[in-house]
C-alpha cells in the first residue's frame, strides 16, 4: 500500500487542505498543536471510518462546521483506490454520512460499512475486523500513536500478550478451545439423554418376525382371490359375447321399430294432410265473390289537388310572416308614443333636462311638451296607416285559409275514390287466386290419397316381421340378469383385493417402521460410540494440542520477534554493556554488563530507543506472519526520535533506509530530524488554522 494523496475538508484544526505524499521518507515537520496528527487520524479515518475509543466523529469535525469530509487516494499493488467518508453535524451529534470508493476509475456509492468492507478487502486484513469498532492490525503495522507504543510498554505482561494475540489473530485458539468445551459438555448432554431414551432391542425384533408372518398369509389370500377373479372375467366375456349376438338382433328389431314409427307417423301425416286440404278447398271456396262491381274513376287526381294545397299554405305562411312583420311595427310605434307621454309627464319635474342638459324652465317645458305633442301625432298617423295595412293582411289571409280547406277536402274525396276502386282490383285478383288454389289442392289430396295407400300396405308389412321377434327381450333380461350377478361378484373379489392390498401395504410399512427402528437402534448405538469418542477426545487430547499449538506458534513469534528487537536496538544503541531482548512474555528487556535494567531508570534516548526497536519489530514480524496483509510497504511513525542524538538520527535513517518500505512517513516537532528524511512537508497553525507547505 501507498498513500497518494489526502484532502481534508474542516476535519479538526484543516478548513481545506491536500496533501500529496511522495514514494521515500517523508517527515511531517511542526510544532505541537499545528495539525500533524490530523493527517494521520485523517487516513485512518479514510480507511476504516470511526473508532471507538480512539477518535469519535465530534473530534474529527473541525468546530463550528456542519459538514466535513476526508478523501484519500493510494495505491494497493497494481490497483488505484481513492476513498471519500463525510461527516456531518446533527441534533443528535456528529455523524458519519454515506461515501464513495473508486478502483480504477470505477465508483461506487456506499455507506461506512461498506467502505469499511471494501477497504479490509483491498488490504488483504481478516474480513472478522469489518464488524469490529478497533483495527489493531492496522494500528501495529502501518500507524502506532506515539502514546499507544508507550502504553504497550507499559502495560502487564497479561496485557501485552493478550493485545499481541489479538493482533496476530491467534487468540483463535483461545475461542475454539472454549467452543471445543461447550461442544463437549453439549455431546456429553445428548449422550446421556439418547442412551436414556434408547429402545429394548428384543422387542423390535419381536415386531419384526410377526409383521413378516402377517404379510405371508395376506400374499397368500391376494393369489386365492386373483384366481376367482381370473374365472369370473372369463365367465363374464362368454355372457358378454352371447349379448352381443342378441344385441345385433335387437339392432334389427330396433330399426324394424323405427321404421314402424316412421311409417305410422307418415300415415298420420298423409291423412292430416288429406283433411286439411280438403278443408282448406271448402275455406276457399266459401271466401270467392261472384257479385263485385267496379267503381267509377275519380274526377281530380290526388297528386294535383296535393300540390295546389302546398301553393295555398305557402301563401298562408307567407301572409303570416307579413303580419307578424305589421305587428312588429306597431309595437315599436306604440312604445315610442308611450315614451313620449311619459317625457311629457316627467318635464314638469325635473329641474334639468335629460335629453339637452338645459335648466328646465316653463319655455322650456312648453317647447319640450310641444315638440312630444308632435311627435306623438306623427307616431298616430303611421299607427293608423299600419293597422289599416294589417287589416288587409288578415283579410286576405281569411280568404287564403278557407282555399286551403276546400282543397283539404276535395283531396280526401280523390283519395277514398282512388282507395275504393284499388281495393276493387285486389278483390278481383284476389278471386282468380283463390280458384286456382282450390284447383291446385283438388290434385294435391288426389295425390296424397295414393300415399295413404302405399302406406298403409308397408304398415301391414312391418308388423308381421316385428311378431317374429316377441321372445328376443326374454333372452336378453336373462343374460344381462346372470352378466350383474357376474359383475357384482367381481366387484366383491375386487374390494377384497384391495382391502388385502391395503392390509398388506399396512403390514409392510410397520414392517418397514420396524426395521427402520432397528436400523435406528443400531445407528443411535453407533452414534453414542463415535460420539463418547469424539467426547473423550476433545476433553483428554484436543485442548492440550491446541495448547500445544498455540505455544508453538508463540514460541515463533516471540523468537522471530526477539530476533528482530535486538536487531533494531543494537542499530540504534552502539553500546556493547547494554542489551535488549524480548522474554517469552513479550516484555522487552535491557541488561547492562549482565545486570537487569529498568526500562524507568534509562535514559530519555534509550526509552525511545526501546520503544522504537518494539515497534519496528512488531512490523517486522506481523508482514512476515501474516503474508496476505498488503500494507508491509508502508511505514508511519509518530515522534520516534524523543531524546535522540545526532548520532542515532544517523543510525535511524539507516535503519529506515535498509526497511523493505517504498513509503515512510515520520512525524515530528524536531527540526533536526529534517536531515534523515528525503521530503518535507511543514505545518503550521494560524488563526487556529492548519496549512501544510513544501
Amino acid at each position: 500500500m501507498r498513500i497518494e494523496k489526502v484532502t481534508l475538508r474542516n476535519i479538526r484544526s484543516y478548513e481545506e487542505a491536500t496533501v500529496s505524499l511522495p514514494d521515500g521518507i517523508t517527515l511531517l515537520s511542526g510544532d505541537i498543536g499545528s495539525g500533524k496528527t490530523s493527517i494521520l487520524l485523517a487516513i485512518e479515518f479514510a480507511l476504516f471510518g470511526i473508532i471507538r475509543g480512539s477518535f469519535s466523529g465530534t473530534s474529527l469535525l473541525r468546530h463550528g462546521a456542519d459538514k466535513g469530509s476526508v478523501t484519500l487516494t493510494f495505491t494497493v499493488d497494481d490497483d488505484q483506490v481513492t476513498v471519500h467518508r463525510a461527516l456531518k453535524r446533527t441534533s443528535r451529534g456528529v455523524r458519519q454520512q454515506s461515501g464513495w470508493y473508486e478502483v480504477n476509475g470505477e465508483r461506487e456509492d456506499a455507506t461506512a460499512r461498506e467502505i469499511k468492507a471494501e477497504v479490509i478487502d483491498l488490504l488483504g486484513y481478516p474480513s472478522s475486523l469489518v464488524t469490529k469498532s478497533k483495527s489493531m492490525l492496522y494500528r501495529y503495522t502501518v500507524y502506532t500513536p506515539q502514546e499507544a507504543m508507550k502504553e504497550i510498554l507499559r502495560e502487564s505482561a497479561d496485557q501485552r500478550l493478550e493485545k499481541i494475540r489479538k493482533v496476530l489473530h491467534l487468540d483463535k485458539y483461545k475461542r475454539v478451545k472454549e467452543n471445543a468445551k461447550l461442544y463437549a459438555r453439549e455431546l456429553k448432554r445428548e449422550i446421556k439423554n439418547d442412551e436414556e431414551n434408547l429402545p429394548d432391542k428384543s422387542s423390535v425384533e419381536e415386531k419384526l418376525d410377526s409383521y413378516e408372518e402377517q404379510l405371508g398369509e395376506l400374499e397368500e389370500e391376494e393369489a386365492a382371490l386373483i384366481d376367482e377373479k381370473a374365472s369370473v372375467d372369463t365367465s363374464l366375456d362368454d355372457v358378454s359375447d352371447d349379448l352381443n349376438e342378441l344385441e345385433a338382433e335387437r339392432e334389427e328389431l330396433n330399426e324394424l321399430e323405427k321404421e314402424y314409427e316412421r311409417v305410422k307417423s307418415r300415415l298420420t301425416t298423409v291423412s292430416q294432410d288429406i283433411k286439411e286440404a280438403k278443408e282448406d278447398i271448402e275455406s276457399k271456396q266459401n271466401r270467392v265473390k261472384d257479385d263485385l262491381e267496379e267503381p267509377e274513376s275519380p274526377a281530380d287526381k290526388p297528386e294535383e289537388i296535393r300540390e295546389k294545397q302546398s301553393k295555398a299554405e305557402r301563401g298562408v305562411e307567407k301572409l303570416k310572416d307579413k303580419a307578424s312583420k305589421i305587428q312588429g311595427e306597431l309595437r315599436v310605434i306604440e312604445e315610442k308614443i308611450s315614451d313620449a307621454e311619459d317625457i311629457k309627464d316627467r318635464i314638469g319635474d325635473l329641474d334639468e333636462c335629460p335629453t339637452c342638459g338645459q335648466t328646465v324652465d316653463d319655455d322650456h317645458e312648453e317647447t319640450v311638451t310641444n315638440e312630444q305633442d308632435e311627435l306623438i301625432e306623427s307616431l298616430q298617423e303611421d299607427k293608423a296607416e299600419y293597422e289599416e295595412k294589417l287589416d288587409d293582411v288578415q283579410e286576405k289571409l281569411t280568404t287564403f285559409k278557407t282555399k286551403r280547406e276546400e282543397l283539404r277536402e276535395r283531396y280526401e274525396d280523390a283519395q277514398s275514390a282512388k282507395q275504393a276502386r284499388a281495393t276493387y282490383k285486389q278483390k278481383k285478383k284476389r278471386n282468380e287466386e283463390l280458384k286456382e288454389d282450390i284447383t291446385s289442392l283438388q290434385e294435391r289430396v288426389d295425390d296424397k290419397q295414393d300415399v295413404r295407400d302405399e302406406v298403409k300396405k308397408r304398415k301391414s308389412e312391418l308388423e308381421a316381421e316385428i311378431q317374429d321377434y316377441k321372445d328376443l327381450q326374454d333372452d336378453v333380461d336373462e343374460l344381462k340378469d346372470k352378466q350383474q350377478r357376474l359383475r357384482e361378484r367381481k366387484e366383491e373379489i375386487t374390494s377384497s383385493l384391495a382391502t388385502c392390498k391395503e392390509k398388506q401395504r399396512s403390514i409392510a410399512d410397520r414392517l418397514e417402521e420396524a426395521r427402520e427402528e432397528l436400523e435406528a437402534f443400531e445407528e443411535l448405538q453407533a452414534s453414542i460410540q463415535r460420539r463418547r469418542t469424539t467426547h473423550t477426545w476433545i476433553t483428554e487430547h484436543f485442548a492440550n494440542l491446541l495448547d500445544v499449538i498455540e505455544q508453538h506458534v508463540l514460541l515463533t513469534v516471540q523468537q522471530r520477534f526477539d530476533e528482530s528487537f535486538r536487531s533494531f536496538f543494537e542499530a540504534l544503541i552502539d553500546d556493547e554493556q547494554l542489551r535488549a531482548d524480548i522474554d517469552t512474555e513479550f516484555t522487552p528487556r535491557v541488561t547492562q554488563q549482565g545486570y537487569d535494567v529498568d526500562i524507568d531508570d534509562l535514559s530519555g534516548g534509550e526509552k525511545t530507543s526501546v520503544a522504537l526497536a518494539y515497534r519496528l519489530a512488531m512490523n517486522d514480524v506481523i508482514n512476515d506472519y501474516m503474508e496476505e496483509v498488503r500494507t508491509d510497504d508502508l511505514l508511519v511513525l509518530d515522534e520516534p526520535t524523543d531524546g535522540f542524538s545526532g548520532e542515532q538520527l544517523d543510525r535511524l535513517r539507516d535503519i529506515l533506509k535498509d526497511l523493505q518500505a517504498s513509503q515512510i512517513i515520520l512525524v515530528s516537532h524536531e527540526e533536526k530530524l529534517e536531515g534523515v528524511t528525503e521530503h518535507l512537508l511543514r505545518v503550521r497553525k494560524v488563526n487556529s488554522r492548519s496549512e501544510v507547505t513544501r
